[in-house]
């Protein structure tokens, strides 16, 4: 426990020096607020008698795909806590075993990972997201994105012929920087 509120700090304090609009599922953004945010900007624009259309998109068993190398790369240019990354990648990098009952598997290696549910895994989702998004919003500007740790979304509002052409030229810059950057699988819907 003592471990876990030390690293939660200084991951907090990285998290409270990167705030942005599209990150939700923190303090004063609840995960279902951003569902509300959405419907309201849909509901704006049939009032004003125009289109809304949202990707959304699912990065397939995020926190199994997480590639370290990729991970440091991130942390780098995003200035976050080296010495905390290396602490939790190590942490991370350890063999695990399934145990059930009085059943024991023989260790796994887990080549690149992000632990679910340790105190830090939001963060570096975030971490890992962070560039990204920012690109695309600023290319898009008429896109607004949300993000719930591996989920996000990318709505727009206007003309059906212009939502379609930005949805369409953000989302493919969003999935190209995913796949090709971050080297997360994705699904879109």
């Amino acid at each position: 426990r003592v471990w876990s509120r030390l690293r939660s700090r200084k991951a907090r304090a990285w998290e409270q020096a990167n705030t942005h609009s599209f990150f939700w599922g923190g303090a004063g953004k609840a995960c279902d607020a951003a569902g509300w945010a959405h419907n309201l900007l849909a509901g704006y624009a049939a009032a004003m008698g125009g289109d809304t259309a949202t990707l959304f998109v699912d990065i397939k068993k995020f926190y199994e795909h997480v590639a370290h190398e990729v991970l440091w790369k991130e942390a780098e240019a995003t200035k976050f806590p080296l010495d905390l990354l290396r602490a939790l990648v190590g942490l991370y990098s350890g063999s695990r075993s399934i145990v059930f009952g009085q059943a024991c598997s023989a260790p796994l290696e887990a080549g690149g990972t992000i632990l679910a549910g340790c105190s830090c895994a939001t963060t570096l989702a975030k971490v890992l997201l962070l560039r990204l998004l920012v690109a695309v919003t600023k290319a898009f500007r008429s896109a607004e994105a949300k993000t719930v740790v591996d989920d996000i979304s990318l709505q727009s509002l206007g003309p059906q012929k212009f939502v379609a052409s930005v949805l369409g030229k953000a989302g493919n810059m969003l999935a190209r920087g995913l796949e090709d950057d971050l080297r997360l699988p994705i699904s879109a819907n």
